[in-house]
């Protein structure tokens, strides 16, 4: 962790670094050089612990104690053209390091495995094109993210366009994965051959689309539909399955294909210039047999011109997947099966509060724009539970 904090301090200084360089006009003879610019930093940090007892590495009864500290910076930069338009560069750097006693399970033998704690890095590069004169955006980017056991490549496309006198804005990305993972399974199904473990694909494709529409001066509606599409090896290898009565653990086993639908719809309400109203549905369908209902609704609060507090609730209820049976449920083994409780029937309740502090003039000084504190309470019917604090400084 000495590491990852050393990293963020250096990347810190650097950006103050552009900063002041970028603050400097530069006039030769009437023409003014248009540069590289700074436009906004944000720096994040975040913590969440859950614990549980219906893992799926032992089979669908067990701890699900995780721990996960998460750290980030996000940096957006432009450069202006002679038209008025913008060249938008984004870079983040990610860096999560969590322990899981669920994942140490999968080699009971030894006290503490590898897999009992890793370090996930996940850098991002972006850009887009703003084209004023068109209202429109059109851009992409490229991804990383490697663990032990995981390597995912990615990138997107995305385009928008506003139209309408700027009421209605059409927002369109496509995305892809590419994803290489360790077969590692359960020590005690491994054989001779305990240290070699094969390599398997998992690629992910999805096509998102959103609608935007002002409605009048109080009210924003969104309208969402997104497709996906999964393929390779998409079951879980450290996942373990037993049927009745059966002393020996099985591999969980899933269908090669996914197909997710989800179906969404937002609504904002300005109802004062204390509060604003946010809603959110999504219907989700999968042709693994689970369908999801979302419900969340959050209130903006703004108590003075430097403080405002974002009370918020998430309901969702999901029927579980065809291939879902708790352990020693099934007499005999079937060719589709899993214990992953997340693939289950159940409810869940998510609880959260976000304060937001942005005085005039700004956080010890102008360039600390504001800070963004978030807690979160999640529970799930089947007993799983989890706390979530996450902060953001921004810097513009």
């Amino acid at each position: 962790m000495k590491k990852i904090s050393l990293h963020i301090i250096f990347l810190f200084f650097t950006i103050c670094n552009l900063f002041s360089q970028n603050t400097e006009n530069i006039v030769e003879k009437n023409y003014e050089k248009k540069r590289l610019k700074v436009e906004e930093v944000n720096i994040l940090g975040s913590y969440y612990t859950q614990d549980g007892n219906n893992s799926g590495v032992t089979g669908g009864i067990g701890t699900e104690k995780l721990t996960d500290f998460s750290t980030a910076i996000d940096i957006k930069m432009y450069k202006p053209t002679s038209k008025g338009n913008k060249h938008v560069f984004g870079v983040n750097i990610g860096v999560d390091y969590y322990t899981s006693a669920s994942s140490d399970n999968i080699d009971p033998l030894l006290r503490t495995s590898p897999s009992y704690s890793d370090t996930r890095y996940y850098p991002t590069l972006s850009y887009n094109y703003e084209n004023a004169l068109k209202n429109s955006t059109i851009g992409g980017n490229i991804s990383f993210s490697k663990e032990y056991d995981y390597i995912s490549r990615g990138a997107q496309i995305n385009y928008s366009k506003a139209f309408n006198k700027k009421q209605t804005e059409w927002i369109s990305k496509f995305n892809v994965f590419f994803d290489e993972l360790l077969e590692i399974i359960p020590y005690e199904l491994r054989g001779v051959n305990t240290r070699f473990y094969p390599t398997k694909s998992r690629n992910t494709f999805n096509f998102s689309n959103a609608l935007n529409q002002s409605i009048n001066k109080k009210i924003q509606m969104a309208f969402i539909l997104d497709f996906a599409y999964q393929n390779g090896y998409l079951s879980t290898p450290f996942n373990r399955f037993f049927t009745k009565n059966a002393i020996d653990a099985q591999m969980e086993v899933l269908p090669d294909q996914r197909v997710k639908i989800p179906l969404g719809i937002r609504g904002n309400v300005y109802l004062n210039e204390q509060f604003i109203l946010r809603n959110f549905y999504r219907f989700y369908w999968d042709n693994w047999g689970i369908i999801s209902n979302t419900i969340q609704t959050e209130l903006s609060a703004k108590i003075s011109s430097a403080l405002v507090l974002s009370p918020s609730i998430r309901l969702y209820q999901q029927t579980g997947s065809r291939y879902f049976y708790e352990k020693e449920e099934l007499l005999q083994l079937v060719d589709f099966r899993t214990s992953d409780f997340d693939l289950s029937n159940f409810q869940s309740l998510f609880l959260g509060m976000g304060v937001k502090i942005q005085p005039k003039n700004g956080i010890i000084n102008p360039l600390f724009h504001n800070l963004e504190i978030k807690y979160g309470y999640y529970m799930r019917s089947n007993g799983l539970n989890a706390h979530l604090v996450s902060a953001n400084i921004r810097i513009k």
